[in-house]
């Protein structure tokens, strides 16, 4: 089954059990948190943007990148672009989406986490640029800092899901610099916990740790 074919029985379908066929089950989320997640009820319209050829697959697993445009008519501000990961582990397997990319993306698990401290870090597949800088004032030491921007779509998108920060000369810092360039984007897996140490009167959200650079 091709992968476009995949993307939109996934994408049509209105429960969890229509669905089963077409994404991953292995996640790092429960049973109980995929049965009340957006996985179980149907999806917004949506508009197919295409494959992305952006990334080139590494390792024995079988990957394309597809991008689609989430419709919400009733406010258009909210038409959310996204980009999904579609992957099978041998010579003829159905393709099929990757469960913990989508929820990430389209449950939006970054942009709740930056709008308040938060105890512990979290783990989730998002898509980053990178910037040496940081302009946000609410953020100490802004000098020192380097800015990851956290997006769900290659393409671009209204806004970002949320920003993070790490200290600019650290060695986490040059690793993702020199897999995201100024100016492009790419899949990574990051961890990210609420700085309360450094400035407890201005808690930044920090980019901890560099799971894999890939989904």
């Amino acid at each position: 089954m091709e992968c476009d074919t995949v993307l939109r029985k996934f994408l049509k379908a209105r429960t969890l059990e229509e669905r089963l066929p077409f994404f991953m089950t292995k996640s790092r989320r429960s049973d109980a948190e995929l049965k009340a997640s957006s996985l179980a009820g149907s999806l917004p319209n949506y508009i197919p943007v295409g494959p992305e050829d952006f990334f080139r697959p590494k390792g024995r697993a079988r990957s394309s990148y597809h991008t689609v445009i989430f419709e919400y008519p009733e406010k258009e501000e909210r038409d959310q672009m996204m980009t999904f990961r579609l992957v099978s582990f041998a010579e003829g397997e159905a393709p099929r989406i990757q469960t913990d990319v989508f929820l990430d993306l389209f449950e939006n698990v970054p942009g709740k986490l930056a709008e308040k401290p938060v105890k512990g870090p979290i783990t989730m597949n998002v898509i980053i640029q990178s910037s040496t800088y940081c302009f946000v004032d609410e953020v100490p030491d802004t000098d020192s800092k380097a800015t990851i921007s956290i997006r769900s779509s290659v393409k671009g998108s209204r806004k970002d899901l949320a920003q993070a920060f790490l200290r600019a000369d650290s060695d986490l810092s040059k690793k993702l610099r020199a897999h995201v360039p100024a100016g492009t984007s790419a899949p990574v897996t990051l961890s990210l916990e609420w700085n309360i140490k450094e400035d407890p009167k201005r808690p930044y959200l920090e980019v901890t740790r560099l799971n894999a650079l890939s989904w």
